[in-house]
């Protein structure tokens, strides 16, 4: 039998004038019905029952250390992703940099082959800077 320790996670949670958001996931409206089971939890000071990535989605953890989740579709490519990645942090546009997935703790090679291929939906992206 495996045994796995919980891990603690920290989330950022921001409260708006019409919503909240995690991290810097989509704003989530107070009124909408897939948020009122999350804000009855936090009520009843649980932790919600919310998954933190939906189906076509990829974490990416900057080297900043700013977590930005991102929604793709099935046939965009790794350069897909990272071309986004250069749009979130244009200080990479001059570093050279690798991307790891950070389940397999593998480098993912930036190139023509789909996220999906490369099983990154669902999981954390870093980004490492190389030395110079």
């Amino acid at each position: 039998m495996c045994v796995v320790s919980p891990q603690q996670v920290t989330l950022t949670l921001k409260l708006w004038e019409d919503g909240f958001s995690i991290d810097d996931g989509p704003l989530r409206r107070f009124h909408a019905s897939t948020t009122r089971k999350t804000r009855s939890s936090w009520q009843r000071m649980k932790k919600p029952k919310t998954k933190i990535l939906s189906g076509q989605s990829v974490l990416i953890r900057l080297p900043s250390g700013r977590r930005v989740a991102a929604e793709f579709g099935p046939s965009e490519t790794v350069a897909h992703l990272r071309s986004y990645m250069l749009k979130m942090d244009p200080m990479l546009e001059n570093q050279p940099f690798r991307l790891l997935n950070a389940a397999t703790r593998t480098e993912i090679p930036i190139g023509e082959s789909s996220l999906s291929s490369e099983r990154l939906f669902k999981t954390l992206v870093i980004v490492r800077l190389d030395p110079k």
